[in-house]
């Protein structure tokens, strides 16, 4: 009888363990499998020569069972959950978005796959729309290519992505592809990116002095589509995976394409394709983004306001979230970088919109309240404003709201 013991109460505790973390996620059956974990224990201390050793053992595989149920549904609902933003409270805004309305979305396919120009890409969204928009990126070539489906694919695997394969019929510049539950839309368009946009995005992209010499030329391009009904804090459809995607597929067409620029027009930023950020799962997510779809500005303010500057975010639009922006007098301090920084960070980690009205940082003395307003620079969208307040919360100076500058 010893055996038995030993061995019921070894696969009990392993399975045990191992629902723990899964049940940590899920978000279903924590408790259970917390509580079959501490009556495994207590039926090691009484042993098998006791009954009620034999009593604790059974009850503890009974909790481990249930666990495991409860959490096998609380994947299926964890994956089937709506990543789109909403309001969430201060005390709440750890937690992983779940939306139960999943029924009232728009069908991903029925956006527009025709060329157009990046406001209509992006501004139009709004943070609770049913339907994230799709994330788009760009690789600018130097000379016009031939676009072929087949060795695109044989890079895109060499890359990294080797469950890659061609999905639907192929037209001409352009194919698509699934990679597991995602489809990558790639397709080639002759001639130089408008000129306006361009320029934009050479203004901004501080770190590469020679963007603006490497980009002037360039002869054609391709466009990088990726579209999720939702976006899910973790896996193939969370925005890390779907940001490595982007570089891996940009990596995989250098590699034979004459590349001369990524370009990421939700943050109208430039990057070079020697220096596109490698696949790090471990990254936090608001590392990769800033290092690819999400930009982070100081800009000064003019007229009345000379002497003022804006601290903005550009891209997080386009993964489904709000944009951050700050105004504040004289040059702006780390303390403002840093909270702007995390406030971005905040909905990346927790999939969620922070609520209007509360107080920022959330942590210690706020300087801040957040409020939801219109973009002072860039195309027109809602950001989150960080408006300052007094050490009694009320309102201590004004947020310029318009367009002064574009």
């Amino acid at each position: 009888m010893i055996w038995l013991f030993v061995i019921l109460g070894l696969c009990g505790m392993a399975s045990a363990l191992y629902g723990l973390g899964r049940a940590s996620s899920a978000r279903r059956g924590l408790y259970w499998q917390i509580a079959s974990v501490g009556l495994f224990v207590v039926a090691w201390v009484l042993g098998h020569e006791q009954g009620g050793g034999w009593v604790v053992l059974i009850l503890a595989l009974l909790a481990t069972i249930t666990g495991s149920l409860l959490r096998r549904r609380g994947d299926e609902s964890y994956v089937a959950a709506q990543a789109t933003p909403r309001h969430t409270s201060e005390r709440s805004i750890g937690e992983a978005v779940t939306d139960e309305n999943a029924e009232k979305r728009a069908d991903a396919d029925e956006l527009s796959r025709g060329e157009s120009s990046v406001d209509s890409m992006v501004s139009e969204y709004s943070p609770f729309a049913v339907a994230p928009p799709p994330l788009v990126s760009w690789v600018l070539l130097s000379k016009s290519w031939q676009f072929v489906p087949d060795v695109f694919l044989a890079s895109l695997r060499r890359a990294g992505e080797r469950s890659a394969r061609l999905d639907g019929p192929i037209t001409s510049g352009a194919a698509r592809f699934a990679i597991g539950r995602l489809l990558l839309e790639v397709e080639y368009f002759s001639g130089a990116a408008p000129a306006k946009e361009i320029a934009e995005a050479i203004s901004q992209s501080w770190d590469w002095p020679e963007a603006a010499s490497t980009v002037r030329t360039h002869a054609a391009r391709v466009r990088f589509t990726t579209r999720v009904e939702r976006y899910a804090m973790q896996g193939e459809n969370s925005r890390p995976a779907i940001l490595r995607l982007h570089g891996l597929a940009h990596r995989a067409l250098a590699e034979f394409a004459p590349a001369c620029a990524n370009w990421w027009p939700g943050a109208a930023r430039l990057l070079s394709p020697d220096t596109q950020p490698r696949d790090a799962g471990d990254e936090r997510p608001i590392l990769l983004a800033a290092a690819t779809a999400v930009s982070f500005r100081t800009l000064p303010l003019d007229g009345d306001l000379t002497g003022h500057f804006v601290c903005d975010s550009m891209g997080l639009d386009t993964l489904g979230l709000l944009d951050v922006q700050v105004s504040v007098e004289g040059e702006p301090d780390e303390s403002v970088s840093r909270a702007l920084y995390a406030l971005a960070a905040i909905q990346l980690e927790t999939n969620d919109v922070p609520e209007e009205g509360m107080p920022w940082p959330s942590d210690g003395s706020p300087r801040w309240r957040l409020r939801r307003g219109p973009a002072c620079f860039g195309r027109p969208r809602e950001v989150l404003l960080l408006e300052p307040i007094d050490e009694n919360g009320e309102s201590a100076g004004a947020v310029p709201e318009a367009n002064p500058r574009t």
